[in-house]
């Protein structure tokens, strides 16, 4: 009987120990995976924070660019035209934005480890609503701008532009169209075309509201990163 008591003792220990060894590994593992998802996020955001840089950058030349054809539009309701003023307007801008960061954050899991909850809220809005506007914004230029375009060139004869070669350097993207002067100045009294250019003004001048908007919260963000990857 002794036998048969110490021999089942013998087996509750083993199975305990056998359990306890389980429970740890398990501990040990999970704080493994703790400690990766940790390290995970940490690399990440320093990933989102050079996206940030990328989009602030792009985001500011954008307001240059966006601001210039502004003041272009203000001429010409202050009855200036000219042949820089309207080869800009025939240009569009479309939104481009970095996120791959935002995304391995969101696939990986680790943006559930970000500590700061006001962080996850402003990379949240930032990325899913602000790039939403900021793209949908730019497709109503992108779709006025092919209206204007379609307008021009069915009014507007273009006189000339410059020769193209690969032997000679040109300093423009963009070949610009050159149009008769006596023709562009007609354009003034033409209500449609004008009500066209006021329209690129406040389409274009929305875009700038948004961009700018974006680059305050870009700001924030690099802020609450920082603080983030200090702790």
């Amino acid at each position: 009987m002794a036998m048969k008591q110490k021999k089942i003792k013998s087996t509750l220990f083993d199975v305990l120990a056998i359990v306890f060894s389980i429970m740890i590994s398990f501990y040990i593992q999970e704080k493994l995976n703790d400690f990766e998802k940790e390290q995970l996020k940490n690399e990440t955001l320093a990933g989102v924070q050079n996206d940030l840089k990328t989009d602030k950058a792009f985001f500011l030349m954008t307001l240059d660019f966006l601001y210039q054809r502004v003041q272009f539009a203000q001429n010409i309701q202050n009855g200036i035209i000219s042949q820089e003023g309207i080869n800009s307007l025939l240009l569009t801008w479309d939104f481009g934005g970095q996120n791959p960061n935002f995304k391995s954050l969101i696939s990986t899991g680790a943006l559930e480890y970000v500590e700061n909850k006001s962080l996850s809220s402003e990379l949240n809005y930032y990325y899913e609503n602000a790039y939403g506007v900021l793209d949908r914004i730019g497709d109503m230029y992108v779709n006025l701008f092919y209206k204007f375009s379609d307008y021009m060139m069915l009014h507007y004869p273009i006189e000339s532009m410059p020769e193209i070669s690969r032997e000679k350097k040109n300093n423009f993207y963009f070949a610009p169209y050159r149009f008769n002067p006596n023709v562009l100045t007609s354009a003034l009294d033409d209500f449609r075309f004008k009500n066209y250019v006021f329209d690129m003004k406040r389409i274009i001048y929305a875009n700038i509201k948004f961009y700018e908007e974006a680059i305050v919260r870009i700001e924030k963000l690099e802020e609450l990163i920082k603080v983030e990857l200090s702790l």
